[in-house]
Formats: structure tokens, C-alpha cells, sequence
């Protein structure tokens, strides 16, 4: 079933989101036989480390990182999040779990909480808060090939 969904997506030129968890190297070999013709990959709720981002950002994928980068056991996701260029990063609430700290209490994450994510990962990679969202946004856009709105 995945590998004709990969077809498919390759086909009508669609990108794939991935949700791989606990099973890096069956995934990558997956997308190495199935996705070749695939042009754009997302990790989304992206929790392996750094030198699996390495392989990934090899390969030219994206990555997706939720309010999970920012609880207090995850220096291994922090640690991928530092090494991936902004240009290369979205951000996701993966709702309605995994609300970004302070917000971690909150039962049901939501979108509105997408700033405290923006935030951790702006301050985490250096970039002042306002380029750090015009970067993932552009990029996202582009992504998921959508237009500018003017909101």
C-alpha cells in the first residue's frame, strides 16, 4: 500500500508526508527503493537525532517538528533541530497532542499554540522570531505548493 501511494504521489507530482517513528532505517530503505521519483518528503513529527538528519537532509528531505522540540527529555530532537537549515524546517502542532511548553498542561494542543514552537525553535537556531516565521512559512508554501494569502 505505501509503495502505491508513493506511486501515486510521484504520478501527480504530490509531496509525501512521512510519519516514521522507531523504525528509521526500514523507512529510509523504503523511500530509497519505492520514492526515487518522488520530489518532496516530509519527516513530519520529526523525533530522530542529528545523524539521522544528516542522512535525510542527503536524501533533500524536509523536516516537521511539533511542540515535542521543546520538553525538557528532548535534546535529541533539539540536537537534529539545530543541524537542519531554516529552509529545510515547518513546524505542526500534530493536534491534538503534544502541546509545546509552557502550554504542555494544556490537554488539547491547537494552532494557536504553533507560536510557542516558532518561538523555542527561533531561539534554539539564532534567527530573530519574525525571519524564523517568514522562513517556515515560505517554506511550507512552497512545499505544499500554496499560494500567498493575504490574511
Amino acid at each position: 500500500l505505501f509503495a502505491n501511494l508513493l506511486q501515486i504521489a510521484s504520478e501527480l507530482q504530490l509531496p509525501v508526508i512521512i510519519h516514521s517513528r522507531k523504525a528509521f532505517g526500514d523507512t529510509v530503505d523504503f523511500l530509497d527503493r519505492y520514492a526515487m521519483n518522488v520530489k518532496k518528503i516530509v519527516f513530519h513529527c520529526f523525533s530522530y537525532s542529528s545523524q539521522e538528519a544528516k542522512v535525510l537532509l542527503d536524501k533533500g528531505f524536509y523536516f516537521s517538528f511539533t511542540g515535542s522540540v521543546t520538553f525538557k527529555n528532548a535534546e535529541t530532537i533539539r540536537e537534529a533541530a539545530k543541524i537542519i537549515p531554516p529552509e529545510r524546517l515547518m513546524i505542526e502542532t500534530d493536534c491534538p497532542y503534544m502541546s509545546p511548553e509552557p502550554m504542555r498542561k494544556q490537554k488539547v494542543n491547537e494552532p494557536a499554540l504553533l507560536i510557542h514552537t516558532a518561538r523555542f525553535l527561533s531561539d534554539l537556531k539564532h534567527i530573530p522570531l519574525e525571519d524564523f516565521v517568514k522562513i517556515v512559512t515560505q517554506t511550507s508554501r512552497s512545499f505544499f505548493s500554496l499560494p500567498h494569502l493575504n490574511i
